[in-house]
C-alpha cells in the first residue's frame, strides 16, 4: 500500500505539460479572396447536389453569393481603374478637329515663322487638348500618317512591279522600331543632360509626326522622279526638323529641372549656360537625324 501511494504521488510530479502550438487566426490563413471563392465553389457543390434544398443551405447559398458578387465587385473596379487612366490619357491626346489637324499639318510642313510656342493651361491648371491648342502635342495626326506611310509604299512598289506582301509588314516594322529608338534615345539624353523627364506619349507623338513627312516624299519620288524625291525629302525634314527642335525645347523648359536620378546621382547641378548649350546641340541632333531617318524609310522605292 505504501508503494502504491509513492506512485501516485510521484505520478504528476512526472508528466510533463504538454505546449501546444498556437493556432493561427482564421483571417490570417484565408485571405478574403480565398474565402470569397471557397464560398462560391461550396454553393455550387451544394446546389447541384440538392444538399442546398433546406433553409440552412439556402442562407449559405446567399452568403456565399454575396461574398462571391463582392470580390468579383473589388477585381472589376481595380480593372477600371487600370484601364480608365490609360484610356483617358489616350482620349486626350486623340481629341482634335477637323480644323486642328489641317492648321497642324500647316504648322509642321512651315513653322519657321509660328512665334506662339508655349502650352497654356485652361482655367483649372490643366493642359488644354489638341483641338483647343495648335501647339498641343496629338497623336491623331502621327497614327495616320504612319498608317499612309505603310499604304503608300505597298502602292509606289506596286507601280513598279515590286509589291510583294512582305513589304507591308517590314515597312510597318521599320517605321515602329525607329520610333521606338528615337523616343529612347531622346528621354535618355535628356535624362543624363539635365534630368528632365518628358511624358511618353507627347514623345511618341513628337516623333510620329515624322511619317507625314515621309508619306509625302513617296508620293513625290513616285510622280515627280528621283530629283523631286530628294528636294521633297529635304523641304519636309527642314519643317518637322524645325518643329521637332520648337517643341522639344519648349517641353524641356516646361519640364522639372536638374533632378539627380539613375546614372546621375551624386552629378552637381549644371550651370545654365552649360545645360543650354548642351540642350542646343541634342535638339540640332534630333532635327538632322530626321533627314536619316526619312532617308532610310523612304529607301524600298
Amino acid at each position: 500500500q505504501t508503494q502504491t501511494q509513492t506512485q501516485t504521488q510521484t505520478q504528476p510530479l512526472l508528466a510533463q505539460p504538454q505546449h501546444t502550438k498556437p493556432q493561427q487566426p482564421a483571417a490570417q490563413i484565408f485571405s478574403p479572396q480565398m474565402a470569397a471563392a471557397a464560398a462560391a465553389a461550396a454553393a455550387a457543390a451544394m446546389d447541384a447536389s440538392g444538399a442546398g434544398a433546406g433553409m440552412g443551405g439556402v442562407a449559405m447559398q446567399e452568403v456565399a453569393g454575396s461574398l462571391a458578387r463582392n470580390y468579383l465587385g473589388q477585381v472589376d473596379a481595380g480593372i477600371a481603374d487600370y484601364t480608365g487612366s490609360w484610356v483617358q490619357r489616350l482620349r486626350f491626346y486623340f481629341d482634335v478637329s477637323n480644323a486642328y489637324v489641317l492648321e497642324k499639318l500647316r504648322l509642321l510642313l512651315f513653322p519657321f515663322k509660328h512665334q506662339e510656342w508655349e502650352r497654356q493651361p485652361d482655367s483649372s491648371g490643366r493642359m488644354r487638348p489638341p483641338r483647343e491648342e495648335l501647339t498641343a502635342p496629338d497623336l491623331y495626326i502621327p497614327t495616320m500618317a504612319f498608317a499612309t506611310y505603310v499604304m503608300v509604299m505597298g502602292f509606289a512598289l506596286g507601280a513598279q512591279g515590286h509589291f510583294t506582301p512582305d513589304v507591308l509588314g517590314l515597312a510597318a516594322s521599320s517605321g515602329l522600331a525607329i520610333l521606338v529608338l528615337e523616343v529612347f534615345a531622346i528621354k535618355l539624353t535628356w535624362y543624363l543632360t539635365s534630368g528632365a523627364a518628358f511624358p511618353l506619349l507627347e514623345l511618341c507623338a513628337c516623333s510620329g509626326y515624322k511619317f507625314v513627312g515621309v508619306a509625302i516624299t513617296l508620293v513625290a519620288q513616285a510622280t515627280l522622279g528621283a530629283v523631286g524625291g530628294w528636294v521633297s525629302l529635304l523641304a519636309t525634314c527642314a519643317g518637322i526638323g524645325t518643329f521637332m527642335v520648337k517643341t522639344l525645347r519648349q517641353m524641356a523648359s516646361q519640364a522639372q529641372g536638374f533632378a539627380p536620378g539613375f546614372l546621375t546621382e551624386g552629378i552637381a547641378s549644371p550651370s545654365a549656360s552649360e545645360a543650354r548649350k548642351k540642350q542646343n546641340y541634342a535638339l540640332w541632333s534630333v532635327a538632322a537625324i530626321q533627314v536619316v531617318w526619312s532617308w532610310y524609310l523612304c529607301h524600298g522605292v
